[in-house]
């Protein structure tokens, strides 16, 4: 599996397996890591850690990269440190390779990230990041920007955020993709179409070689041994230079992860960066 080394040093790989919506996760799990998947991402909300806990015992922990979120939800009657140890003990592992913040819905979330600073100082964290956070969000956090080592967002070609991407870059940040296949709605588009047929591969390949070529960490959820499969053989692709390009022209800038909770208008930003 090919990794990518955060800013803080940790390697991660380039391409996992996300659980969200995944239903009896125990079996897609155990064909995942037996066919190389090391990436394995989740979320409190997602209500499967027990179950991912349990699916990983096969495995040398060290060979995994765990990646969950908390939100809200976890902490309306916890503090960080509590939501965060109740999470270890449900995946009964001593550790997190990953903790995002869910979304910057989370209440006064500059001092949730202070707090899991100092569960990294412990061991318990080894990385911190955020999730479908915008470039305002991500100046509320100062001077804390700096011990931010992932935004993960949606990002497929018909959504490629340019100035929040080259934000997160000019600050270190590793951008991770999610819904790299945009929930199909670029099915039908005839230049990838076009894209996919010369490289003798599939619309969803395409995708993710496309991002993980941009250094973008990826996952992509699958009950499917055979789709599981196909979508690791994307690691071995290499698109030329003019059909990344393609692909970056074809931004839609189509969102198929909404709602009020992430707070995704950016557009008097962007009004203020023209200007």
């Amino acid at each position: 599996m090919k990794t990518l080394t955060l800013k803080n040093g940790v390697k991660m790989p380039m391409f996992g397996l996300g659980t969200d919506g995944v239903t009896h996760i125990s079996k897609p799990i155990a064909e995942a890591i037996h066919l190389g998947y090391r990436l394995i991402d989740t979320a409190s909300a997602y209500g499967n850690h027990q179950e991912l806990g349990k699916a990983i015992k096969e495995i040398n922990r060290a060979e995994l990269f765990i990646c969950t979120k908390i939100n809200n939800g976890d902490l309306i009657n916890a503090t960080p440190a509590q939501a965060v140890n109740k999470i270890l003990a449900e995946l009964d592992t001593p550790y997190i390779d990953l903790l995002l913040i869910h979304s910057p819905s989370v209440h006064a979330f500059p001092a949730v990230i202070n707090a899991l600073i100092t569960l990294k100082q412990q061991g318990k964290v080894k990385s911190i990041g955020v999730s479908n956070f915008m470039i305002k969000h991500l100046e509320r956090l100062n001077s804390m920007i700096e011990h931010i080592d992932v935004n993960q967002m949606e990002c497929h070609p018909y959504l490629f955020q340019t100035e929040l991407i080259r934000y997160c870059q000019n600050n270190n940040i590793t951008v991770m993709a999610y819904r790299p296949f945009g929930e199909g709605i670029f099915a039908q588009d005839k230049v990838l179409q076009q894209i996919a047929a010369s490289y003798k591969t599939t619309l969803q390949q395409i995708s993710l070689s496309w991002l993980m070529q941009m250094e973008m960490p990826v996952v992509a959820r699958s009950n499917s041994a055979v789709r599981l499969a196909e979508n690791l053989q994307a690691l071995a692709l290499s698109l030329s230079t003019a059909d990344m390009e393609k692909i970056k022209r074809l931004n839609k800038n189509m969102r198929t992860c909404t709602g009020s909770w992430a707070d995704f208008e950016e557009e008097k930003f962007v009004e203020e960066l023209i200007l």
